[in-house]
């Protein structure tokens, strides 16, 4: 399904955001550096994070793991999953993954 350039335009953190107990003992601030560099690569394709008390179009949800890193990004209103990335390894360390390089619609 292709979205309308313009359907999205917020999103905000979902509480599923789970890093892997070592992970998170080995870098402690793992959590808020995800979301950092997340914000960064969605806001390279036109998102903004919702200010507080609005609604957002999307929720960003992740799992994180040495060496791995699940990301999604699901409508907040119907709960329809229109992003999603699997990134192993050195892909972990690209700024933009290929999976969403020139695709302001992130379907």
């Amino acid at each position: 399904m292709q979205a309308p350039a313009n359907t999205y335009r917020s999103y905000a953190l979902s509480m599923w955001r789970w890093i892997a107990p070592g992970l998170k003992s080995e870098f402690p601030d793992v959590q808020a550096r995800l979301d950092a560099d997340l914000a960064l690569v969605l806001g390279g394709v036109g998102l903004r994070q919702a200010f507080d008390g609005e609604a957002p179009d999307l929720l960003l949800r992740y799992e994180a793991a040495p060496g791995v890193l699940f990301a999604e990004l699901v409508d907040a209103r119907t709960n329809e999953r229109v992003w999603r990335t699997h990134l192993r390894g050195q892909d972990i360390l690209s700024a933009l993954p290929p999976d969403i390089a020139g695709d302001p619609n992130l379907n």
